[in-house]
């Protein structure tokens, strides 16, 4: 009976340790899934960070490319303003000696133009002096005369329009005065020698007699003779 108390005794305890491994081994199972688990998502974070780290790099390498960008167009922005004002000096620069060259040339062709004066006032006096217009020394001194004007026309100069006109000391010389009652004061009654201009500058004054009332006569005293200004405001 001993003997059966001990087999029963014994077979108990052995139902009791096969229970105990059973849970030992699900307790087992349970952290085996859990390891598991966490590896996968290890996994999972690595596969993401291994993915995520090229579009990181991308924007990164888009940041610096659009730094670039903004840096070249900044310098392009300072090279074209320089440009620009590079152009508008040369420009001035160009209008400045085409200026001076203009007026080295008038100044030099004014000389010469006022040299020929002289020469056109004789032939106009010779002109005057002839009753008979198809005289032929009338038409070849004529004709020689038309060819100076012509000149002088291609050159820029014309007569100062004097006669008949208010008196005008930017463009007149008075050498004589005189008094007409039904003229105006300050008005010209006679011209003298002719005055020219060249383009916008005065090559030589007109002298000419200016009508002056009894009252205002004695402001006016004509001081040169007629012929003795040949001045120019051509320098």
């Amino acid at each position: 009976m001993e003997e059966e108390k001990d087999v029963k005794q014994n077979n108990s305890n052995n139902n009791d340790n096969s229970d105990s491994t059973d849970d030992v081994e699900i307790k087992f199972d349970f952290l085996d899934d859990d390891i598991e688990e966490t590896s996968e998502e290890q996994e999972e974070e690595t596969v993401d960070k291994d993915e995520l780290l090229p579009i990181l790099l991308q924007q990164e390498e888009i940041e610096n490319l659009k730094k670039q960008l903004e840096e070249v167009m900044r310098e392009k922005d300072e090279l074209y303003d320089r440009l620009l004002r590079k152009l508008a000096d040369f420009n001035n620069y160009r209008k400045r000696i085409e200026k001076e060259k203009q007026e080295y040339y008038n100044f030099a062709t004014a000389n010469l133009m006022r040299d020929i004066l002289p020469v056109v006032d004789n032939f106009e006096k010779a002109i005057a002096q002839f009753e008979n217009h198809d005289d032929p020394s009338f038409k070849g001194i004529e004709l020689i005369c038309r060819q100076l004007e012509d000149i002088l026309r291609k050159h820029g100069v014309h007569a100062i329009e004097s006669n008949g006109k208010p008196f005008d000391p930017a463009f007149h010389e008075a050498v004589g005065t005189g008094e007409v009652e039904e003229i105006d004061d300050n008005i010209i009654l006679e011209e003298y020698q002719k005055g020219y201009m060249m383009h916008d500058k005065l090559l030589r004054p007109s002298m000419v007699r200016v009508n002056v009332k009894k009252m205002q006569k004695e402001a006016v005293e004509p001081d040169k003779e007629v012929g003795d200004n040949e001045e120019s405001h051509w320098n």
